[in-house]
């Protein structure tokens, strides 16, 4: 897969219409800035103030890791925009939305 800016955009959007996501009333993707990167050492991160989320094209090879990694990242903009002092975190708050997310889309809450 060839990540391109548009390409996070439509994945966004798509998954912010299914739930439990839909429920979050997540900005629309006009609000988001998207990029890509090249960090082998990373496959996505999420930054606030304003809302950025880049996933990296040397980890990322094909749509279902996109999928899981921009979903993940849309995990940590809600804990943002919920106001959440461990928003940035991986603890008990992100793994029970993730863990929800997961179920829901029928993947391994493990590789979230």
């Amino acid at each position: 897969m060839r990540l391109t800016t548009d390409a996070c955009r439509v994945m966004y959007e798509f998954l912010i219409q299914l739930p439990p996501i839909r429920g979050w009333r997540c900005p629309p993707s006009k609000h988001v800035n998207f990029s890509i990167v090249r960090d082998p050492n990373m496959y996505g991160d999420y930054s606030p103030d304003p809302h950025t989320i880049r996933l990296s094209s040397k980890k990322i090879a094909h749509l279902d890791t996109a999928l899981k990694t921009m979903a993940h990242e849309i995990v940590h903009l809600k804990l943002y925009k919920d106001k959440s002092a461990v928003w940035d975190q991986h603890g008990p708050e992100f793994q029970a939305l993730a863990h929800d997310v997961a179920k829901t889309m029928g993947w391994d809450h493990l590789e979230f």
